[in-house]
């Protein structure tokens, strides 16, 4: 079953309704050290918002970002290691692959981390999808 375009922006609110857990470290509320995106060209697009684990294969440090479509960050969370494949499911939880841990996490709407998926039996788990 797929998601209305309305009810992915209701979920939308509810998982920004956290946002009193962005941590705030300049006047504008952005660490100096959180890559921002440089928009070149600003048209109509679409509602709604942009995932990101930031630096993907970079240096510095990394974070779990969500922007705005103007790039300004609406939420994030420094994290200990490289974390890659940040989105929000059919049912609302959000999650990520840390690489440290080798395991995805998943997030509720509060950003808290309410579980953890990972293979077993010799298998080693990769960051390349998950789907709840």
């Amino acid at each position: 079953m797929r998601l209305s375009f309305i009810h992915i922006l209701i979920v939308f609110s509810n998982i920004l309704s956290g946002q009193d857990r962005v941590h705030r470290s300049t006047p504008d509320g952005i660490p100096a050290d959180l890559p921002l995106p440089t928009i070149t060209t600003l048209k109509s697009t679409a509602e709604g918002y942009i995932f990101a684990a930031v630096p993907y294969w970079g240096t510095g440090n990394s974070y779990l970002v969500i922007y705005d479509n103007h790039g300004k960050p609406v939420y994030f969370k420094k994290t200990p290691s490289t974390c890659t494949d940040f989105k929000v499911h059919e049912n609302g939880l959000l999650t990520y692959f840390d690489y440290a841990s080798r395991k995805f996490f998943a997030m509720d709407s509060t950003f808290t981390v309410v579980d953890s998926f990972w293979v077993q039996n010799g298998f080693v788990t990769d960051e390349h999808d998950i789907k709840i």
